[in-house]
């Protein structure tokens, strides 16, 4: 909605975000019920910067206290991969070129890494790229609800982001996922 005054894409946003979920309930089938004890490898998909993923480190500690014995891979931008190179809960992180289309995915498969138990999408806001990266890399997804995003998850599905600061919204996604 590039070019448009920034009160009309308030008003928009709204009606648009309903119509997408809508069209999304139509086409996209629903993941698999969430199954807690069989989740022995996680991908976290952080596509945006750096800062984005310093905030996000917490999210790992979290969920290798709820899966101990899981192992956690990253997939982030190159400098925010690097980030988390040496972080105690990642095992792994898988660089990619934000450039083209599925360029995570094509990531993740030339690394090896698949399959993926569990693929966590962290985006606090309605971006569908990395909800349906996600659902294509892991058995089960998570991540955020809202503007459709929700049709990409499993039935354990993590609730809007909460009010409260960035780190304090990713990190209350890791509580849905000890159900």
């Amino acid at each position: 909605m590039k070019g448009y005054p920034p009160s009309l894409k308030r008003r928009l946003r709204g009606p648009v975000l309903s119509l997408r979920r809508i069209v999304l309930s139509a086409f996209v089938r629903r993941r698999p019920a969430f199954d807690r004890a069989s989740v022995r490898r996680i991908l976290v998909l952080r596509m945006d910067g750096l800062g984005d993923m310093v905030l996000t480190t917490p999210l790992f500690d979290a969920l290798a206290a709820g899966f101990p014995g899981a192992r956690i891979a990253v997939l982030a931008p190159l400098p925010a991969a690097a980030a988390v190179e040496g972080h105690p809960a990642v095992v792994r992180s898988i660089p990619f070129s934000p450039t083209g289309a599925g360029s995570a995915v094509e990531a993740v498969r030339a690394a090896g890494e698949e399959p993926f138990d569990l693929a966590v999408d962290p985006t606090t806001d309605h971006v569908l790229a990395p909800a349906r990266a996600a659902a294509r890399l892991g058995r089960f997804a998570a991540g955020f609800a809202g503007g459709g995003r929700e049709r990409f998850n499993s039935d354990c599905p993590g609730p809007p982001p909460p009010a409260g600061s960035k780190p304090q919204r990713i990190l209350a996604l890791s509580l849905p996922l000890r159900c």
